[in-house]
């Protein structure tokens, strides 16, 4: 009997232990689990969510508190201001934020200063850095994970600003802008300045396509108001690649250095020269893929224009439009089958310098596109397009980082017939950008002989509309010479000027066709 009453207390004061240690366990995981949402509040935690994690997962992966996605990137945006919470933070942008006072959603700008902007559905691309603080490239590994993960969402996304004010939609009379930007800031408030004038310019898409992030450049975007805006991001740019493919490795070889002495060395691309034996750099390769990924992008990748057989205008941050830039181009629309059925594109700006449009404000002509001629403000419809497309592979491998003068070169090499353009005689579009990847001079700089100065080439062809007013906005568009497109000068024996040797380059760019190309 006394053996069974010992045996009992024995079973009884065990699990009296086991019981204790199950309490005592069960309250240090939740202390720990305070300790680990306070350990990330701080930010000395902070998980970044995979594109292939799940919604749910990812939401939670964020933050414990499940902050919107607007919060995060505020959060992320000063590294300076924010070290103590976030040590993988990035710079901020424009985008909308939850205001604790009064609960209600506004917009803050945040390294930018004041200005304009758009609250509907806010600018949500915070992607990479300034130039000031190059956070990029310094072997972070988790930001530079969630850079390239939010560049993927936000091309997924097509996030579109202004649809509650402007909810038509995108019909095929209307014009999709491809408007090409960098970080050219004085110049981009020109064009927005300029757009603001156009007639009709409520009946357009406009695509902002960046390579550089900049708060200044994501502010200005968000201050367009009188059109339904998309920002895309060039996947590849060199703020998040900055020290390896298709950026600057610092195993590439250097430009100047012989092939001998590149294979002596070990250098990556030693193989790989251009035609004059130059070696790639990578500030200038950029320019050309951002235009073709660009293109394959809004043709062929984004919902918006799966049914969409209307016109894609192409632009860039350095120019300047005239109030009837879109009624000229509906005009020369409507017009192209009848008076230039094989034209793949149509035009509206040229670099003459006519100062009065008496008699030519209604003028086109039908010729080969040169890129030193209309490289700005073309446009193709999805029938030019998938002609030009067929062309990808020579496109890719023409040993010149100029995308006009490759695209220019495809007439004779790729279509054995000349690109045509139906364009006007009386620019539409000005080029205002006499600083950039061509120019030495620095924006405001002076020489002796030049002016690097938007605002007074903005004034310049600014007097020329306001002069030729009378001609502004004619009834038709009357043809002037043949209709028939011919090879002529260069264009029959088309030259590359290099700069595009390196096979890398060529196997990313044909990729873009099919959105088949990885980099790690």
């Amino acid at each position: 009997m006394n053996t069974i009453r010992w045996r009992t207390r024995a079973v009884v004061g065990l699990l009296m232990v086991c019981l204790t240690l199950l309490c005592t366990l069960a309250l240090f995981r939740s202390v720990a689990h305070e300790d680990r949402l306070e350990f990330t509040r701080k930010g000395k935690l902070h998980r970044l969510p995979s594109v292939h994690q799940s919604e749910e997962t990812a939401k939670h992966a964020i933050d414990v508190k499940t902050e919107t996605r607007s919060q995060l990137v505020e959060r992320l945006v000063e590294p300076e201001q924010h070290a103590e919470r976030v040590q993988t933070s990035i710079p901020k942008t424009a985008t909308a934020v939850e205001t604790e006072q009064t609960g209600r959603q506004e917009t803050k700008v945040v390294s930018a200063k004041p200005g304009k902007v758009n609250s509907h559905q806010g600018s949500d691309t915070a992607v990479v850095t300034s130039k000031e603080n190059n956070y990029v490239g310094n072997g972070d590994e988790v930001k530079l994970h969630f850079l390239k993960d939010h560049v993927f969402k936000l091309n997924i996304e097509e996030k579109m600003m202004n649809f509650e004010k402007f909810p038509s939609p995108l019909d095929e009379d209307a014009f999709l802008l491809a408007v090409q930007v960098h970080d050219r800031k004085e110049y981009f408030e020109h064009f927005i300045a300029s757009l603001r004038t156009v007639r009709n310019i409520e009946r357009s898409v406009v695509v902002v396509s960046h390579d550089y992030y900049s708060p200044e450049m994501d502010r200005l975007v968000a201050s367009i108001d009188v059109c339904k805006v998309i920002q895309i991001f060039y996947p590849y740019n060199l703020q998040i690649y900055s020290d390896k493919f298709p950026g600057q490795d610092p195993n590439d070889c250097p430009r100047e250095i012989s092939r001998e002495l590149a294979k002596k060395s070990g250098c990556k691309n030693a193989d790989y020269p251009d035609q004059f034996g130059h070696y790639r750099e990578a500030k200038f390769t950029m320019t050309k893929h951002h235009w073709w990924w660009k293109v394959n992008h809004i043709f062929d990748h984004m919902r918006l224009t799966q049914r969409f057989n209307g016109y894609v205008m192409f632009l860039e941050e350095d120019h300047f439009l005239a109030p009837d830039f879109l009624h000229v181009a509906k005009l020369i629309a409507d017009a192209k089958p009848r008076i230039c059925p094989n034209c793949q594109f149509i035009g509206m700006g040229n670099y003459d310098k006519i100062t009065s449009y008496q008699g030519i404000g209604n003028a086109v002509k039908a010729v080969a596109w040169e890129s030193g001629k209309f490289n700005m403000g073309f446009a193709m419809n999805r029938q030019g397009w998938n002609e030009i497309r067929k062309c990808n592979t020579m496109f890719c491998n023409f040993d010149d980082y100029n995308w006009d003068w490759t695209l220019q070169s495809l007439g004779k090499r790729c279509l054995n017939k000349p690109i045509g353009i139906l364009v006007v005689r009386a620019s539409r579009v000005f080029h205002i950008g006499q600083c950039g990847v061509h120019h030495k001079q620095k924006l405001g700089a002076v020489t002796s002989s030049f002016q690097c100065n938007a605002a007074s080439t903005v004034s310049l062809h600014s007097r020329t509309l306001k002069n030729n007013e009378l001609y502004l906005f004619p009834g038709s568009v009357v043809l002037i010479g043949s209709s028939v497109v011919t090879f002529t000068g260069r264009l029959t024996n088309p030259q590359s000027y290099g700069g595009w040797g390196d096979v890398r380059d060529h196997k990313l760019c044909e990729s873009y066709v099919n959105n088949s190309y990885t980099l790690s």
